[in-house]
Order: structure tokens, then sequence, then C-alpha cells
């Protein structure tokens, strides 16, 4: 009698624990929705404002170069402020509080007043990678993090899909103005969802060795110090990851701040047809995340040591072949064969 009642209890503890997991993780992805989203922005107004202030394609890299230094510059802060504190009230900070200043964006009258609240919006965009990741690690085990990770990076890349045709209807020199106004209530929106629904767990929990050995009070032990940034820099493994972050982000950064452009200025594309194309692409990666992350969590099963490493450059190998060829190969297309390339 006893054995079966503590059997139904672990069921119940089961339950409630997968769904605060899937809580946790629709949670998250709505930041993640947004962030991405907002991220696109520049991309999508970038050809109607050049012709509005009469910008060059310098300054539209500036203001990318601007926003996405001081995210970058940004991130180790709000990595170190997510170990040493909570990481909720760092996204409700970051995502939340800040998505005030993309709203602000919509009110700029003039190049200079743009470029300085990019900026601005961009230093608080670097705490939403650092403390989403690092709850999603301690949320989900090794054997299913691969696919969840892979969820939540879809859910993002949906969000580049949504708002970039959305988006795309007002692009326009009269409806710009309301993107960044959408975009930045839709971000506090999901600085109070995250705060509501995210449940913090315990730091290391989900990793199989430390499963009920950790308390809070354990964890709390383990903070985060500057002088452990020294000893990480010794590992090898961090350098390599260092490279290939920087080497593999450099493309799409450049595609998703010109590409729409370049449909629009090279191939002739309209300013309402352009951000559909892009729209292809990203659905693309979309898919290319889950099966990514459900074939990394099985790679890792083969092989521990090797499997996800093996399969994150396999991707990227495949991935040069078709961006070559989208740009040198594809001058008498279509729309539609665009999308789907």
């Amino acid at each position: 009698m006893n054995e079966t009642i503590s059997a139904s209890d672990d069921l119940k503890t089961e339950s409630l624990k997968q769904r605060k997991r899937t809580q946790t993780l629709l949670a998250l992805s709505a930041g993640y929705f947004v962030d991405q989203g907002e991220g696109q922005a520049m991309s999508i107004f970038s050809p109607v404002l050049k012709t509005l202030w009469s910008l060059t394609n310098m300054h539209l890299a500036w203001i990318t170069f601007a926003r996405s230094l001081l995210q970058s510059l940004s991130s180790p802060f709000w990595g170190y402020l997510s170990d040493r504190y909570s990481r909720k009230k760092v996204l409700l900070i970051g995502t939340g509080l800040w998505g005030i200043w993309t709203i602000v964006v919509g009110f700029t009258q003039s190049y200079q007043q743009l470029l300085l609240i990019r900026v601005i919006s961009g230093l608080g965009l670097g705490c939403l990678m650092p403390a989403t990741f690092s709850i999603m690690a301690d949320t989900f085990p090794p054997r299913m993090r691969g696919k969840m990770l892979g969820i939540l990076e879809a859910i993002g890349v949906l969000g580049i899909i949504i708002f970039t045709v959305g988006l795309g209807a007002l692009a326009t020199p009269e409806l710009w103005r309301y993107g960044f106004f959408i975009l930045g209530v839709a971000s506090v929106i999901s600085g109070f969802i995250i705060w509501f629904l995210v449940d913090e767990p315990v730091r290391g929990e989900a990793e199989p060795e430390m499963q009920g050995q950790l308390t809070q009070e354990d964890a709390e032990r383990y903070k985060a110090k500057f002088s452990d940034i020294k000893k990480l820099m010794k590992i090898p493994t961090i350098w390599v990851a260092i490279g290939q972050g920087l080497a593999g982000s450099m493309p799409w950064v450049v595609m998703g701040a010109f590409l729409i452009l370049w449909l629009v200025e090279v191939r002739h594309v309209d300013t309402t047809q352009a951000p559909l194309i892009f729209g292809g692409v990203v659905i693309g990666t979309a898919i290319s995340n889950v099966l990514g992350g459900i074939i990394g969590d099985y790679a890792e099963k083969v092989s521990p040591k090797y499997g996800r490493a093996f399969i994150g450059q396999l991707s990227v190998f495949f991935g040069i072949p078709f961006t070559y060829y989208l740009f040198t190969r594809t001058e008498n297309w279509s729309l539609v064969k665009l999308a789907i390339l």
C-alpha cells in the first residue's frame, strides 16, 4: 500500500516538474521570439530610412556595428550578473524594461538620434542569451537539452519570420515608426511573462551527477567570481568556441543586416516582397535548429566527447555551398525559387 502511494506521489511530482519545464521553455521562448524580431527591424526598415534620411550603406552599417558591438561587450557583464543574482530579474530588466528604448527608436528624428538609441538598446539586448541559456541548462538534463534548445531557437527564428513579414507591411515613410513601437511593447510584455512564468531552477540540478544532491543554499556557495575568467581562458576548448563563434556569426550578422537591402537594390525586388524571401531563409533555419538539436542529442549518446561538435561543424560545412549559390547563381530566379533556396 505504502509503495503504491509512493509511486503515485512520484508520478505527480514528475508531472508537476514536466509542466514547470514546459512553462519555463515557453516563457523564455517568448522573450527570444521578440528579441530575434527586434534584431531584424533595422534590416527591414533600412531601405525606407535610407531614402527618407538620405543615408548611405555605411551609415546603416554603423548602426548595426554599434548595436552588435555593445550587445557583445555587455554580454559578459549580464552573464556575470546571471551567475551572481536571480536570472529572472536579469531578464526582466534586460528584455522587459530595456524594451522601452526600442519604443524610443520610433520617436527619433535624425540619423544621429537613431544611432545613439540603438547603441543604448544594444547594451540591454546582451542579457538575453547568458541568462536564458543558463536557465535552460539547469532545467533540462543532457539527454533532452539539445532538442529543447533547438525548440527555443526555432521559436526565436519564428519571431524573425513573423516580424519580418509583419513589419514589412509597415516599411513605408509614414508607418515605420509604428514597427518600433510594436516591438518595444512586445519586449516589455515578454519581460513580465518571463518574470511570472519561469520557474528558476537550482543551479546545476539538471546534471545527472548532481540530481538530489544540490539545494539552493549549496548552489549559493558556487557563485561566479571575476577570478574564474582567468581559469576559463586557459581552457583550449573555450578559445576554439570563441573563434568558431566569431567566424560563424559574422556572415549571418551581415546577411541579417543587408540581405533585404541587397534584394531591393541589386535584384530589384519590391520592398514589400523582399522580406518574404528573407522569410524563406529563416524558415529553413528554424527547421534545422530543431533537427540539429535532436540529432545533437543522439550524437552525444554515440560519442559524448565529439558528437555535438561533429554535428555542429557538419552544419557549418553544408551551409557554405548553398550560401555561395544564393549570391552568385540566382540572378534570374523568380521570387518563389529564391525563397525556397
